[in-house]
């Protein structure tokens, strides 16, 4: 099977410029104090504030990129920070969507789990992603997908096996009042883990490490484009919630939308019960502050 090749560039060439980005801002944040990491520079386009390692992260990004550029490469790019740069939404035109720190939280209080997730997409839908990059910047791990040539982590193909039971949870977005209204729904489970990089979730589901996950809170597109090409090219089931509504879900900064993920389909049906639960309970408590 050819390779996918979004602006004419092959994907072992968008891989190779992805994985030094991604080698580059390890070494970069690896080296930044949490003082440093966690200095605010305004608000970046997704809402959220911009952290002095949210913007490293981003410039190193995007100089990386200039090399394909300079190969040709025609690409417009939807990043959490800075937002579109280019056509986005042009046909004709690869788009890069890059999250450059997916859990800054534990990178600015100096917790290990923060992730950098870039994806390259075809088309302006979740299902028009073609090449996938997640770097584990804890340590150092690269997961990595093609579209329709399957998932590796750092380099080695996966083929987990079907996990049978649900052993282990990951879920995300977990205040304690989520947490709570949520847990009935997943007694069968027998522990939950909350890693704080929804991106690194996604993965230790498609790695068969995470028997499913769930964010249950909303998720950007931009958290979420790379890995869940990871995670289904490994041979999970994505949702948001549902798998159906996955491949029409529009690439952008803004909107945000609920994701599963599972190794088996009886397990999506217990992650969607956990969200409707955490949905209910939320609109109790505005039913309630509006009273």
């Amino acid at each position: 099977m050819a390779e996918p090749a979004p602006a004419g560039i092959a994907a072992h060439r968008w891989l190779g410029v992805l994985r030094q980005a991604g080698r580059r801002i390890g070494e970069e944040a690896a080296a930044m104090s949490v003082a440093e990491r966690r200095r605010p520079l305004g608000r970046g386009a997704g809402g959220d504030t911009t952290l002095a390692i949210d913007q490293l992260a981003e410039d190193i990004v995007l100089a990386e990129l200039e090399a394909l550029r300079a190969e040709g490469a025609v690409f417009a790019v939807l990043s959490e920070e800075c937002g579109a740069i280019g056509p986005v939404g042009d046909a004709s035109t690869a788009l890069v969507v890059v999250d450059p720190i997916d859990g800054s939280l534990n990178a600015r209080r100096g917790l290990p789990a923060f992730s950098t997730s870039i994806a390259i997409a075809d088309g302006p839908r979740m299902g028009d992603v073609a090449i996938a990059y997640v770097r584990d910047h804890a340590n150092g791990e690269e997961h990595t997908a093609v579209r329709g040539g399957g998932a590796r982590t750092n380099d080695r193909p996966l083929q987990p096996p079907p996990s049978g039971r649900l052993e282990i949870v990951a879920l995300e977005g977990a205040s304690p009042s989520r947490l709570a209204a949520a847990a009935p729904a997943l007694a069968e489970a027998y522990r939950v883990r909350v890693i704080g990089s929804i991106a690194l979730s996604l993965c230790t589901v498609g790695a068969g490490r995470c028997d499913a996950m769930a964010g249950l809170s909303p998720a950007r597109a931009v958290d979420i484009a790379a890995a869940q090409l990871f995670a289904r090219e490994a041979g999970a089931l994505v949702g948001m919630p549902a798998p159906e509504d996955l491949h029409a879900a529009p690439l952008d900064a803004v909107s945000r939308r609920p994701v599963v993920a599972a190794r088996e389909p009886a397990a999506l049906l217990v992650l969607n019960a956990a969200l409707d639960r955490v949905l209910a309970a939320e609109a109790a408590r505005r039913e309630a502050a509006g009273a």
